[in-house]
């Protein structure tokens, strides 16, 4: 469920919104956030401290998510 609101989320931001990319950060210990952002489509890109924090970057573009729409 947490997978499909996250859809929701992504495809709001990428048609009401018209945003050209999303950036999701993540604690790597947080294996259940890793999974739903990725099975939303975003793709992991880094690995970065931020904040005194270790994450991941990941990121989705309108045109990746447009193309697996169809």
């Amino acid at each position: 469920m947490p997978a499909k609101l996250a859809e929701g989320a992504v495809a709001h931001a990428f048609t009401a919104l018209q945003l050209e990319r999303l950036i999701g950060a993540v604690e790597p210990a947080n294996l259940a956030s890793v999974r739903v952002l990725e099975k939303s489509g975003f793709q992991k890109v880094s690995r970065r401290n931020i904040a005194g924090k270790d994450a991941f970057l990941f990121e989705q573009n309108r045109s990746d998510w447009l193309s697996r729409q169809f």
